[in-house]
């Protein structure tokens, strides 16, 4: 599973935290965290068949 977190602009933002989240009913629980490349790219390897949500934080605004 990957995608790309990007700006208003649409620009990729590096470094951004990425978790994904299997959902259970009501319930996320976390499965993997990654942090984005230069262009904004997460990747996730192994992921089972389910429900997830993708969740990303800036850690540059921190």
């Amino acid at each position: 599973m990957h995608g790309f977190i990007r700006n208003a602009g649409g620009g990729g933002i590096e470094g951004a935290c990425v978790g994904l989240y299997a959902i259970s009913g009501s319930t996320e629980t976390l499965v993997q965290e990654t942090l984005t490349n230069p262009d904004g790219l997460y990747l996730f390897g192994d992921v089972s068949p389910g429900q997830y949500v993708v969740k990303a934080k800036d850690e540059a605004l921190l």
